[in-house]
C-alpha cells in the first residue's frame, strides 16, 4: 500500500491509496464544522452524503460536531470559527506505506470564551477490503465552564442505499430499536449498485457512555453522542473512535470482532 496526501490550503485534504481515492477532508475557516466527504469503500462505492441547505439539521459526510453549547447560566454560546490549520505528520508525501496521519487544529471564539479542538486522523492500509480510520478529538476551553446540551459526537450521513438498516452491539436492528440506546458500537449498511456496503462507528471504551441515534427509513444516518457534558476551563476532554468502511451487511460483516480488537489495543 502507498498513500498519497494532497492538500489544498484552507480547503481540502485528499487521500489516495495506490492511486485510488480514500476520502477528502473538508476544512478551513469558511466551514464551521470540518467533515469527511466523499468517503469511499474499497470497491470505489461512495459512502457519504453531502448535506444541502434544506438539510442543515444534519452534518455532511462524517463529522464531529459540538451540538448545543451553553454557559454556566444556561445561555446559548454562539461561536464563530477563528482558525483551522492542518499539520502533516509525514512530510514525504510520495512514500507513505504504513499509516498516514494528519491533525487539524481549530479555534472557535465567542464573546468571553475560546473553544479549542484538536482532531487527529490516522488512516491504515486496507485489511481484507476493510478501511480502518482512527479518529481522536480533543476539546478544551480557556476561561469559562461550558456545557454541551445535545448533539456532541461523531455523525455519519450515508449515501442513498437500498435495504438500509442500522444495527448496534446489543443486536438491535433498525432505527426504532437503535435510537437513543447505549451501545458499544453502531453500524449502518445497505445496498448500492448491487453491492452490500457499510460503515461502523466504534467508540473507544475510555469515552464513557455512548448513546447512538439513527435514521434508516427516510434517510441514512447514525451518530455516537455524549451529551450532556460539562467542560471546565483548562480541562481536556478526548473522544476516540475507530471508523470501519467495509463491504458486507449486518449479517455478513462482524463488527463485534473489530470492536474487541480495537479496545484490546487501546486498553
Amino acid at each position: 500500500m502507498e498513500f498519497m496526501l494532497d492538500i489544498d490550503p484552507e480547503s481540502t485534504v485528499s487521500i489516495t491509496d495506490q492511486g485510488v481515492s480514500v476520502f477528502t477532508y473538508n476544512y478551513g475557516d469558511s466551514l464551521f464544522y470540518p467533515y469527511f466527504h466523499p468517503v469511499y469503500a474499497s470497491n470505489g462505492e461512495l459512502m457519504t452524503h453531502k448535506v444541502e441547505d434544506s438539510e442543515q439539521k444534519y452534518s455532511s459526510g462524517l463529522c464531529f460536531s459540538l451540538g448545543t453549547v451553553l454557559d454556566v447560566n444556561k445561555n446559548l454560546v454562539e461561536f464563530t470559527k477563528f482558525t483551522s490549520s492542518i499539520d502533516r505528520t509525514h512530510t514525504d508525501l510520495s512514500n507513505v506505506k504504513d499509516i498516514l496521519e494528519f491533525t487539524d487544529t481549530i479555534v472557535w471564539q465567542a464573546k468571553e470564551v475560546n473553544l479549542f479542538q484538536t482532531s487527529n486522523i490516522n488512516i491504515y492500509p486496507l485489511q481484507d477490503d476493510v478501511r480502518i480510520i482512527d479518529l481522536s478529538f480533543e476539546i478544551s476551553t480557556d476561561s469559562e465552564t461550558l456545557s454541551f446540551d445535545n448533539g456532541l459526537g461523531l455523525n455519519y450521513n450515508a449515501v442513498e442505499m437500498e435495504h438500509r438498516k442500522s444495527v448496534d452491539s446489543e443486536g438491535r436492528i433498525g432505527e426504532a430499536e437503535v435510537n437513543g440506546k447505549e451501545a458499544e458500537w453502531g453500524a449502518f449498511s445497505g445496498i448500492t449498485n448491487d453491492t452490500a456496503v457499510g460503515c461502523a462507528i466504534i467508540p473507544d471504551s475510555s469515552n464513557g457512555k455512548t448513546i447512538f441515534y439513527s435514521l434508516d427509513t427516510q434517510r441514512g444516518y447514525i451518530s455516537a453522542q455524549y451529551s450532556p457534558l460539562t467542560l471546565n476551563p483548562d480541562e481536556i476532554q478526548e473522544f476516540k473512535f475507530r471508523l470501519l468502511v467495509y463491504l458486507g451487511d449486518l449479517f455478513t460483516f462482524d463488527v463485534q470482532e473489530h470492536y474487541k480488537q480495537y479496545n484490546n489495543k487501546t486498553e
